[in-house]
């Protein structure tokens, strides 16, 4: 079937269409077609003006298409700048189990991810890596004094920010920080110093501490289901989603809620697995349960931003996450 003819379609399709092509700077120029007005105007819709921000990576670029008549030429830039490459996240993994695999993959999806033993085989990776990066991510034990653990063969080794900072400072740039393990933004000033090391323009954590679930695969026939491609047969599909139905009673109470990947293709998108991610105050006994009145899902959690000179008031059942960003 021929491809239509760019000039001829909606604003919004031609953009999806050049997205398609294989040549993307010949793309993006075929996308310039659309009058300044046009151009304007896409700037309202915030699907396409992130599509146009992941292609040019650059606010100055952004800038021009607000202007009130933005130079056609603006997308040759993007074109170029494209060329160049896209700024990709990474996901920093120091726990080897596949619960691990499974957390990154539902929260940080699409990411590289990179296995890192201790600081300097984590500061090994970093310096390998030739590409743009936008968030990197942790994912680790951490608590509240700002402490990562590593976990080398038969170690555990917590390790101060500051330690991580000096070890890692200069080995990438990446625009964002997210730290996701547990409490470890009730020390801002501590984690900040990982964001001037890398030169970000923000970092995240969380003041609480983080629970996950991770449910095994569905089995049918006693074979655990883990890609699209083995539901080629009927029955096995069937069978497949009666078994998914029935995973989500593994997530009792309200759990189920904070299921970060609640569809059949995030399922296969973790390797066959569902995951939940809540976060719980200090103040419960059990902090690794569930509180009806106290959990929260992590995709409920409020951000507040801070000065990491002035540590966050932090109530008994406050749950948040911390936000240290450059002043604008």
């Amino acid at each position: 079937m021929a491809r239509p003819c760019l000039a001829r379609l909606p604003l919004k399709m031609r953009i999806r269409e050049a997205q398609r092509n294989p040549d993307t700077n010949k793309a993006l120029a075929i996308a310039a077609k659309p009058s300044p007005a046009q151009l304007q105007r896409m700037l309202g819709n915030r699907r396409v003006a992130r599509l146009i921000q992941r292609h040019a990576g650059y606010r100055a670029l952004l800038e021009l298409l607000r202007r009130k008549d933005p130079p056609l030429a603006v997308f040759g830039q993007i074109a170029r700048q494209a060329e160049k490459g896209q700024k990709k996240d990474f996901a920093v993994l120091l726990d080897p189990s596949d619960e691990y695999v499974a957390w990154s993959k539902a929260m940080a999806p699409g990411s590289t991810v990179l296995h890192a033993t201790n600081v300097d085989d984590l500061v090994k990776q970093l310096k390998a890596v030739k590409e743009p990066i936008g968030t990197l991510f942790f994912f680790a034990h951490m608590n509240e004094d700002g402490d990562i653990l590593f976990t080398p063969p038969g170690k555990m080794d917590f390790v101060p920010a500051e330690t991580v900072a000096s070890k890692i400072k200069d080995s990438v740039h990446v625009d964002a920080i997210d730290l996701r393990g547990c409490s470890v933004a009730q020390s801002p000033a501590a984690i900040s110093k990982i964001k001037v090391a890398v030169q970000a323009t923000k970092i995240t954590g969380a003041t609480c501490t983080i629970v996950k679930q991770v449910g095994n695969p569905v089995k049918v026939n006693g074979k655990e289901i883990t890609t699209p491609g083995q539901l080629s047969n009927p029955k096995i599909k069937n069978a497949f989603d009666d078994g998914f139905k029935k995973m989500h009673e593994l997530f009792t109470d309200q759990r189920k809620k904070c299921i970060v990947n609640d569809s059949v293709d995030g399922y296969f998108k973790t390797g066959g697995r569902l995951v939940a991610v809540w976060a719980n105050p200090g103040s419960m006994a059990n902090d690794t349960d569930w509180d009806d009145k106290k959990s929260v899902c992590f995709k409920d959690l409020k951000t507040e931003k801070v000065d990491p000179a002035k540590p966050p008031v932090i109530g008994p059942d406050d749950c948040k996450l911390i936000e240290v960003s450059d002043k604008k």
